[in-house]
């Protein structure tokens, strides 16, 4: 799985999870402190979220953020 797979993969996780949870995307935002553009892009695989939104993200889901990674 190559670095462009790998974001893909995390951006589909990442938008499972808050489906799973029953949040929006605006929700995601406002509980992450990111704003909606960005969650946005992290969200399609536009952008690679930093260490610090991957996890701000993981936080606001209440998942484990090792959940949200692909196994390589």
């Amino acid at each position: 799985m190559d670095m462009t797979e790998t974001i893909q993969e995390i951006a589909a996780r990442i938008q499972t999870a808050r489906i799973r949870s029953g949040m929006t995307i605006v929700e995601l935002a406002e509980a992450s402190g990111l704003n909606l553009a960005r969650v946005n892009e992290i969200e399609t695989g536009v952008v690679e979220p930093s260490l610090t939104e991957f996890v701000r993200m993981a936080d606001a889901l209440k998942v484990p953020a090792a959940e949200l990674v692909p196994d390589r």
